[in-house]
């Protein structure tokens, strides 16, 4: 069964993460993006080890609320489980290609946790950028290339969790308790907002879902991902906008799908995140 798949920006799934069904024949996934058009992923996060190897793109990365410029330059990300992390891309002749493992699937071959603990490290010691990019995109071109060579493929992974391993750093316990209490909190706001965002959402409805006052929650939320809640809202609402226009929904629906009363604001917000209107990105997407 194949693992590497070819995607265009947004492609249609139900919530902000990919959704894939791993399983002991897909025990990871190689998944190689271009962008003919901005790719604008809000705030989210997923149970797999990612790896990102970015090669001439352009805009930036947000990982754990830092934002890492992507200027053209060759880069590669590691986002541990369950960090928030978000991106914008502009429209560039690069490609992203997204490395995801998941270790309960890949236990049955590999238990990553366990090799790592065996030297006295762990997962979320990995550094979020690895200095080595070009035996990273070596290793990712021969798990395309021998994507129909398990045995083979399985030893890639090996290295490359042997290249990452070169960079990691040991959190501090003030660091592991702080990070924990505000990324829990976070995660539980990303969620709600990926469940409820076709309705009326009021920042009060947000706050009151971790027990914070309107201004300490838009406070919060600013300090921690570099963006209010409304801005982090729409972004929400324009992606999966993007998704449901790439359906072949029409603008009115997906206007009203995607929690927006007026279709004038909607065409407007769509151009400033993306670039383009609605209409256009169609255009492109379906070329």
């Amino acid at each position: 069964m194949t693992r590497v798949r070819y995607d265009n920006p947004c492609p249609a799934r139900e919530s902000m993460e990919e959704h894939i069904d791993f399983s002991w024949d897909v025990p990871y996934t190689v998944r190689i993006r271009t962008f003919d058009v901005e790719d604008s992923v809000p705030i989210h996060y997923a149970k797999t080890l990612e790896i990102l190897v970015c090669k001439d793109l352009k805009g930036h990365i947000s990982i754990n609320g830092k934002a890492y410029p992507l200027d053209g330059q060759n880069q590669v990300f590691v986002i541990t489980p369950y960090v928030l992390h978000s991106s914008e891309i502009e429209p560039c002749r690069g490609a992203e290609y997204v490395i995801k493992l998941d270790f309960e699937a890949l236990s049955s071959f590999l238990n990553v946790p366990n090799m790592l603990a065996y030297d006295g490290q762990r997962i979320d010691w990995l550094n979020v950028r690895c200095r080595h990019f070009e035996e990273a995109f070596d290793i990712t071109m021969n798990l395309i290339r021998m994507d129909d060579d398990f045995f083979a493929c399985i030893g890639l992974l090996v290295s490359l969790l042997n290249l990452l391993r070169r960079d990691v750093r040991q959190p501090t316990a003030a660091e592991e308790s702080e990070n924990g209490a505000k990324n829990e909190k976070l995660r539980q706001i990303i969620l709600w907002t990926e469940e409820n965002y076709a309705g009326k959402i009021r920042i009060d409805d947000a706050a009151g879902l971790i027990g914070y006052s309107k201004y300490y929650f838009c406070t919060y939320f600013k300090k921690l991902t570099g963006k209010s809640y409304l801005d982090y809202l729409n972004h929400v609402r324009i992606y999966n906008a993007c998704r449901l226009l790439r359906t072949g929904e029409s603008v009115q629906n997906v206007c009203n799908m995607v929690g927006f009363e007026s279709a004038s604001y909607f065409i407007r917000l769509f151009k400033t995140v993306q670039g383009i209107t609605p209409k256009l990105y169609v255009e492109r997407v379906n070329q």
